[in-house]
């Protein structure tokens, strides 16, 4: 379940909250977002992350690119004044504390997105990552994959099913450790 892999509580900050504001947050908290909140009711409002302020609140450098000089056209924020709700998500893909892990995967995976935020009645209560699945995962005790149910002319199959699986784990364990015993 969701709820036994998030991270709890959610690290949260008010909408008017300034960016730099919601940075000390991430850092004194050692995340790499923050949940935005109504002031009022704490309802979910947006979610901020590291990555947002890093790509949105920096100006870029003027760089030489074939001949012609590249140039910032929007004017630097100011991140003591400026409040997260300029450069939040505010379209936040949630999930139910009792959902599956499975469920957050997929929502995740065609989200294109790193983390969900974890609501109950509307209100943020935790968030779970990318990394809280793949720790999830990891922690699977290793058991023996057995094929059974082959008739005598499939027997030859057996090798090249056991092939393919072992492709596919070769694929996992390039992120963790895992054993192939034939």
């Amino acid at each position: 379940k969701v709820s036994e892999r998030m991270s709890y509580p959610a690290i949260a900050v008010g909408e008017s909250s300034s960016i730099a504001q919601a940075r000390a947050v991430m850092r004194s908290n050692g995340v790499n977002r923050v949940v935005v909140v109504d002031e009022k009711d704490s309802r979910l409002q947006g979610i901020l992350s590291a990555r947002d302020i890093a790509v949105k609140a920096k100006p870029f450098k003027h760089k030489q690119f074939r001949g012609s000089l590249l140039t910032q056209t929007e004017k630097k924020l100011d991140v003591e004044k400026t409040p997260v709700n300029e450069l939040m998500n505010s379209n936040v893909i949630t999930v139910q504390p009792g959902a599956s892990l499975s469920e957050a995967a997929s929502k995740m995976l065609f989200g294109n997105i790193f983390s969900l935020v974890v609501v109950q009645d509307f209100t943020p209560i935790g968030v779970i990552t990318f990394r809280d699945l793949l720790e999830s995962i990891a922690f699977i005790p290793l058991e023996n994959i057995q094929i059974y149910g082959l008739r005598e002319e499939e027997r030859f199959l057996k090798q090249s099913i056991f092939d393919e699986c072992t492709g596919f784990v070769e694929k996992i364990k390039k992120s963790y450790p895992i054993e192939i015993h034939s």
